[in-house]
Order: structure tokens, then sequence, then C-alpha cells
């Protein structure tokens, strides 16, 4: 921050020290942030004075220095949401993405992780997140096709996720299986693992505790290019023993984050305990998809396992799962209560 020494600047010193104090506390109670406001009040000076010895009259210092300050702290502050934005969405394994359970990163963590990013990676990250550019606009800005910035991004999204588990250990890789991680918007609840049984490897979900406050799943990513206008189904084999709703789901997303089909068996969740039972989630990837995510999850107490996974392309004879609650018209005129 640029600092305005009063004493040096004839004419300037007795309304700065008679409003300063007064100004940042109007800037911040409209902000929320004294730091910004003294800051940006301070910024605002400094351009007051420069303006002023560059001969452009200034009829009031303390209507332009608010104006000014006002404008400085608005910028901060939609700079500030966009990184929140940004944090959001590239803590991808929050399901869907949380802006609560990505904010405990941190954005010191991210900030680190993007600076360690390889160049191309951090730029693509930065233009398409925080400058809110669509794919098409990164791949003309870097000079590159859009499907190189899909790829671009997805490995990018997959190194910070493995920089960023020491800031959020419950975001780990699971020990003996690679390429699965924990997620959800409370995984700290669960505690995960694997087992071996009669010869198969099984993943398990346990509650470990106190209030349930939400769910944590097990889950990878990865891209849909090969996938693209297929109809695709995950299928395992699920276990529970006392479950508060222990599923199998997937979600397919387009290259700006929006998701395209969702599925995470909400209308036929194992509840309770039940011995082994054969689930599958099936869903449409849409000619715009850009990545699949898939996982099991533990919402509740108790415990859930899966195990015998299958990932596969199937014909339109098998049906699409999940429901879809939206309205393509008005219902309920009538204000019956049914």
């Amino acid at each position: 921050m640029r600092h305005l020494h009063v004493e040096q600047r004839p004419g300037i010193e007795e309304p700065y020290r008679r409003s300063f104090e007064r100004l940042a506390a109007r800037v911040g109670r409209s902000h929320r942030g004294e730091g910004w406001a003294e800051d940006a009040v301070q910024e605002a000076w400094i351009r007051a004075w420069l303006e002023s010895v560059r001969g452009n009259p200034i009829a009031s210092w303390e209507a332009f220095v608010t104006r000014a300050a006002t404008n400085l702290a608005c910028s901060r502050w939609r700079q500030r949401r966009a990184e929140s934005r940004a944090l959001a969405r590239l803590a991808r394994w929050t399901e869907p993405a949380a802006p609560d359970s990505a904010a405990d990163v941190g954005r010191d963590d991210l900030h680190e992780a993007l600076r360690r990013l390889p160049r191309r990676q951090r730029q693509a990250v930065v233009l398409h997140y925080y400058r809110d550019m669509d794919v098409e606009r990164v791949a003309e800005a870097l000079g590159v096709s859009a499907g190189t910035v899909k790829s671009t991004l997805h490995r990018a999204r997959a190194a910070l996720r493995r920089r960023l588990a020491a800031a959020a250990p419950h975001m780990e890789e699971v020990p003996g299986m690679t390429t699965w991680f924990m997620a959800g918007d409370h995984p700290e609840q669960y505690e995960r693992g694997s087992l071996a049984e009669g010869g198969r490897r099984i993943a398990r979900l346990t509650f470990r505790g106190g209030e349930p406050q939400g769910f944590g799943t097990l889950m990878q990513q990865f891209l849909a290019d090969r996938y693209r206008g297929k109809r695709v189904r995950f299928a395992a084999g699920v276990r529970s023993r006392g479950a508060g709703w222990a599923a199998l789901w997937m979600r397919v997303d387009d290259a700006e984050g929006r998701i395209l089909a969702f599925d995470n068996m909400s209308d036929r969740p194992l509840q309770g305990t039940h011995d082994w039972t054969r689930a599958a989630v099936v869903l449409d990837v849409a000619p715009e998809a850009s990545e699949i995510c898939f996982g099991f999850l533990l919402s509740g107490t108790g415990e859930a396992q899966m195990t015998d996974l299958a990932f596969e392309e199937v014909g339109p004879d098998v049906a699409v799962t999940g429901r879809d609650d939206r309205a393509f018209e008005p219902r309920n005129l009538e204000l019956r209560e049914e």
C-alpha cells in the first residue's frame, strides 16, 4: 500500500487529519472491513493529491476521497468475492461445490498451490476461475484448442487437490485405494478405509460418532471425452449396518462446472442394515460434458461398504436412473393439500 506523508504536502494536511478516521469508518460500515477501508481511504488521498499536482482542481477533498475510496473498496470486495468463488469452484472434492467447506482450505494455501503449478496450468486456472473466462476465450488467449484447455484444467485441479491435502487432511487420497479421495459436506465425521474379504477388496465408510451434520463420500473424477454422447452406468455391491443413508452417486459436469446430470439414489437409498445389494446409477453424458464424478456416500450414522465396482457404457435399453423434480408447467393452482 502506498503512504501519503501529509506533512510534506502543503494544503492537504489539515483536511486529511480532520477527515481520515471519519471517512475510514464510513467506508468500513459500507463494506464490513476496517482494514480495507483504511487502505482504500489512504490510496484515495494519494490519488486526490496526484490529481491536484497535475493541475486538476478539486472542489471538495472530502467528496473526492469518499468517492474514490468507495470505488476502491468495491473493487477490493469484488476481488475477494471472485477469489472466494474461485476457491469454491476449485475445491471440487466438496459435493457439490460448497463455499463453506472450501473456505476451510484458506486463500493462502490456495495461492501457494497455484504458484507451484506449471505455468500453463496456472494461466488456465487464473483465466477460467478468477477472470470468469469461458473455455473458448481461455483457448483464444493462450493460443491453444478448447480441448487442450479442458485437459489442462483437469490436470490443474488434480494437482491442486493433492497439494491442498496438507491444509485439509480429510481431503487426502485414501490409503490403499489410489485415485480415490474423501469428499462431502462433512467428511471429517467419517472414517474411511479398505479391507479384504473372501478374496475381494472392500471400501468402507464409518460414522465416527457425535451428532451427524451431513455426509462423507469416497469419490474420483475423470475427463468425459471418451463417453460424450453415450449412456454410462456405475454399479457396485453395497452393504450397510445401521446406516442413515448409503448410496452410489454420479454427476456429469460441463467445462464451466455446471451440473448436466446427477443421481445419488435419493429415491432408493439403503437405510438401516442390509446384506450385499447390487446398486447402480445410470446417466446420459451430454456432448458438452467435460468431467464425470462418481462415488459412494454415507449420510448420517452407521457404516456402509462397497465392492465389485463396474463402470461401463450401456445401451438405450437401460433406463436412466434418478428423478427430475423440476416442474415444466404450473402445478396445484387449486391449492389442494395432498
